[in-house]
């Protein structure tokens, strides 16, 4: 499965594997163990929505892995099984995590999704925003907040972008630019 090029081929393959009774999902999840190089990882990554109802490994790639790319690929292929399945898992880590690493890349995949498929992390993401330290947590935040518009987020977004203090940083000025960008998804 790993050698072939084409997806195409890589998800027929398992499939037919799946049909002969062989458990697939144990040996994707033995081989995205023990394989480093994140090409292959993400060629297993991709065919687990078409042999698999479990979103455990792809989770756990997403929550754990250091490489950003197997992050979004974990959370892409996890949208394939099931959106509000999905959906449910990242609001559940948005609301536990705390890291940069694993924060901004289920944020921004939560910016790509629909507002009605999207709409169940707003809350999480609200909160991100206000107690996050992080500069680009808060950008990201600020982006899918924008693009799922939510009236929930418009007192939050509002205040960061009227926002008026004396001495601002850079990233506090670029901040207010984002919130007021994000702003003019509402109207």
């Amino acid at each position: 499965i790993k050698n072939m090029e084409s997806f195409l081929q890589r998800s027929e393959l398992a499939k037919i594997i799946k049909e002969s009774g062989v458990k697939v999902e144990k040996y994707l999840e033995e081989e995205i163990v023990k394989n480093s190089d994140p090409v292959s990882i993400s060629r297993f990554l991709e065919i687990i929505p078409n042999v698999s109802d479990s979103p455990d490994q792809l989770y756990e790639m997403l929550i754990t892995h250091e490489h950003k790319k197997i992050q979004e690929d974990a959370l892409e292929n996890l949208l394939k099984l099931d959106k509000q399945k999905a959906v449910a898992i990242c609001d559940n880590v948005l609301q536990k995590a705390t890291e940069e690493k694993i924060l901004v890349p289920i944020i921004l995949a939560l910016k790509k999704l629909n507002s009605v498929e999207a709409t169940l992390a707003v809350e999480a993401l609200i909160q991100i925003l206000r107690n996050s330290e992080s500069f680009k947590v808060k950008r990201a935040c600020c982006g899918a907040l924008g693009s799922i518009g939510d009236n929930r987020a418009l007192p939050i977004l509002a205040q960061l972008a009227n926002e008026k203090k004396i001495m601002s940083s850079k990233e506090e000025e670029e901040l207010k630019i984002f919130a007021t960008q994000a702003l003019k998804y509402f109207r």
